[in-house]
């Protein structure tokens, strides 16, 4: 049961709610002792964020030939299915709500290879995120090319071999062959790019065929 709720109050790690409907009921059926909390972001979105959503929103559209309003809003209804929102507007919505939609349209963008005006990079709110799902789906943060993995944890140079090393925690990002050579040759490229290494788990060693047995 999912119910929404006022704060009254916050001392200390003790907080005061007050729920918006009576629920006394369930609490003693399920014998309720602990509830999960999400906190709503007060702060609406912001212009930057909705510009940002409506370009992608043109992108999809193009690509896909249906109309832009059609686009937006059978996107925005799989985004609230999948997150099990009630619904999103795109005038009112929280800040947060519209990093996790610009997010999902970013991702959205990279797995089907939906070509943009602009680097998804630029476009996308979590650069953590980012940098997993161009991993997961084998595009270069940079450019939005089919990449491949560039490690930034030294493997070779510590003694490792890359066929034999368990590669779960090492740093990485997907890089197309143009800017995976210019990141061997410059120090600086993941500074002057802005990009943001992850460390590999197990789901993305798996996929990319990365060893994660030790050796």
């Amino acid at each position: 049961m999912t119910v929404t709720a006022h704060i009254l109050s916050y001392d200390d790690g003790e907080l005061l709610l007050r729920t918006d409907e009576p629920v006394s009921r369930e609490i003693l059926q399920k014998n309720a002792q602990s509830v999960e909390i999400r906190l709503v972001d007060g702060r609406e979105i912001t212009a930057d964020q909705r510009k940002a959503v409506f370009a992608t929103i043109r992108d999809i559209s193009a690509w896909s030939g249906h109309d832009p309003e059609y686009i937006r809003s059978f996107l925005t209804w799989d985004f609230c299915e999948a997150s099990g929102r009630d619904a999103l507007s795109l005038s009112d919505c929280t800040v947060t709500d519209a990093k996790e939609f610009l997010d999902y349209l970013v991702e959205f963008c990279l797995k089907w290879d939906v070509p943009t005006r602009e680097p998804l990079s630029a476009r996308s709110g979590d650069a953590g995120r980012y940098t997993y799902a161009c991993i997961e789906h084998r595009k270069c943060c940079v450019c939005g090319r089919d990449g491949e993995i560039h490690h930034v944890d030294t493997v070779g140079a510590n003694g490792g071999n890359r066929e034999r090393i368990n590669h779960v925690g090492l740093l990485a990002l997907c890089l197309c062959r143009v800017h995976h050579t210019e990141a061997h040759t410059d120090p600086r490229f993941i500074e002057k790019n802005h990009l943001v290494p992850i460390k590999l788990d197990e789901y993305l060693c798996k996929i990319n065929n990365l060893n994660i047995k030790k050796e």
